[in-house]
């Protein structure tokens, strides 16, 4: 690879200019952003594959070296996820001639590493104390980006040198600038790295799913904006946490909401942090985790708390109140209801309205909840498809527990339809399987398109599905965090599915059977007939 105007290698070739790249400039504002901070900064780029993210490193790169800065790149290569240090030595190549300014110990270190010594590689540590020590002194002057791409596909011990680097560099020049599909974003956790999810050029295709995320965003981009402009990358970071919540990203929804909230505690805008708590709660709520989305969502309503929201925070009473249903904390949800209720339509915003209609059936008596659900399905939710999605799965659910099972199954089949398509995978989850729970099973592929999983992969897409990390599954399997995410890449595409989120309904809408040769099969469950479902 070659190295920048700071370093000793060839001269970079020259790469596109920012302004090339169509509807990036926030981000391109981002990258640029950290590139001028002092001392070291890391920034890890999320996003689909094809959606740009080597694009915007070529751009970063093309930005420090005009700067002056040295650049070293390195790009996980899925042939070498298994040699150690491979991706080590892509970074470091250029600088070989500079392992002579070494100490003794760290030079063989990193000799070792590249196999030019006897014996097998070294121990993670020793050459990640040598890498960083190669790296600060190429540093020197005007600074050095470090460029890592497919991290994905980059190998553990490489992985491990970059998350030591990553937690070092804070009093040195070095910018750490990396990118990753997701669902793997937990191989740099350690070095707790600032998150940037790519947004989708088409953002139209994700329909009613960006309105909260924007909205959310545009409240604290206010209240920030009077209060402290130099805190402009939090509301982004909030409207992107809301998008990973809602799409059952929970790792990723609360790495974002810590660094917003890292951001803006210290300055107390109420605005940004009654959001990222509204961010918490939504997570919660699409994780089934009741009882602790109703405390992230009441803090908003408590004046004590600096997440207070009196006028914004209504637009949370609606999942406050399905929080409280679900957690036995009913009274207490009605509670906060009828106080911060608006006393009559007058004044009364859009979002309010709807968390209101929302509320309705979620809180009512038994014997008044069908009415409360007609009249809520009655109001013209036309424009917040995600809430109208949620109570037709509300109402079908309570149609199901009352064994009105034919019934249901309109209000279900329509949730889940609007649920999946809108890319809200919790709750197209739940819908589903409510939908199973009345019998009318839902296959993943027909017959003649079903797709072979081994017997390992049926078993770890299982553990997924259940909430394990790539770490924990690794553990229990005794295998490495990547190789389960290598495998997880696999099964996606023949599941049909294109996130760890979606594995509980691909598994959910069928049966496994074994095939010839051993492998499991996804196949059409047979029908349950609605006395077997409760």
């Amino acid at each position: 690879m070659s190295l920048g105007p700071a370093g000793t290698g060839r001269t970079m070739a020259a790469a596109p200019r920012p302004g090339n790249l169509i509807n990036r400039d926030d981000e391109l504002s981002v990258i640029g952003e950290m590139l001028r901070g002092t001392g070291g900064r890391g920034l890890l780029l999320v996003g689909e594959p094809g959606i740009g993210k080597s694009a915007l490193l070529r751009a970063a790169s093309a930005m420090a070296g005009r700067d002056g800065r040295a650049v070293l790149r390195a790009a996980g290569v899925q042939a070498e996820t298994g040699v150690p240090y491979a991706g080590l030595h892509q970074l470091l190549y250029p600088l070989a001639d500079s392992f002579s300014s070494l100490a003794p110990r760290p030079r063989e270190a990193l000799r070792a590493a590249f196999g030019q010594a006897d014996g097998p590689p070294p121990e993670m540590f020793p050459a990640a104390v040598a890498t960083l020590e190669l790296l600060a002194g190429a540093a020197a002057g005007a600074g050095l980006l470090v460029v890592a791409d497919d991290l994905h596909w980059m190998d553990d011990a490489t992985l491990g040198v970059l998350r030591f680097v990553a937690r070092r560099i804070a009093s040195v020049p070095i910018a750490l600038l990396a990118a990753i599909r997701p669902g793997f974003e937990d191989v740099l956790v350690e070095a707790d790295l600032p998150v940037l999810m790519l947004r989708p050029f088409d953002v139209d295709r994700e329909g009613g799913l960006t309105a909260l995320p924007r909205l959310l965003a545009q409240q604290a981009r206010s209240a920030i904006a009077i209060a402290s402009p130099s805190l402009w990358q939090a509301p982004e970071l909030i409207g992107q946490a809301m998008t990973a919540g809602l799409r059952g990203e929970d790792a990723l929804a609360g790495q974002l909401t810590r660094q917003a909230e890292a951001m803006v505690l210290p300055a107390g805008i109420g605005a940004a942090l009654g959001g990222i708590q509204f961010v918490r709660g939504v997570t919660a709520i699409g994780a089934r985790r009741y009882d602790e989305a109703f405390d992230h969502l009441g803090r908003m309503f408590d004046p004590a708390d600096p997440a207070y929201q009196a006028g914004p925070g209504t637009w949370a009473l609606g999942d406050l109140a399905e929080a409280g249903a679900r957690s036995g904390r009913t009274d207490e949800a009605r509670e906060i209801l009828a106080a911060f209720r608006p006393a009559g339509p007058d004044g009364v915003d859009a979002w309010t309205r709807v968390a209101l209609v929302y509320a309705g059936p979620v809180l009512a008596d038994e014997d008044d909840a069908e009415q409360e659900f007609r009249r809520a399905l009655e109001a013209d939710l036309v424009r917040w498809p995600f809430y109208r999605a949620r109570l037709l799965l509300e109402y079908g659910s309570w149609l199901r527990r009352r064994r009105r099972i034919a019934e249901a199954r309109a209000p279900l089949r329509h949730a889940h339809q609007v649920c999946e398509a809108h890319g809200l995978l919790p709750w197209a989850e739940r819908a589903l399987a409510e939908l199973r729970a009345t019998g009318e099973g839902r296959a993943a592929f027909r017959a003649e398109e079903r797709m072979p999983l081994s017997p390992q992969e049926l078993q770890i897409a299982q553990l997924a599905a259940e909430g394990l990390s790539n770490r924990e599954i690794g553990q229990r399997l005794y295998l490495s965090h990547r190789t389960i995410g290598s495998h997880l890449y696999r099964i996606f595409p023949k599941l049909g599915i294109t996130s760890r989120a979606q594995l509980g309904s691909a598994l959910a809408a069928g049966l496994i059977s074994r095939g010839s040769g051993g492998q499991a099969r996804l196949v059409r469950p047979a029908a349950a007939s609605p006395r077997s479902s409760s």
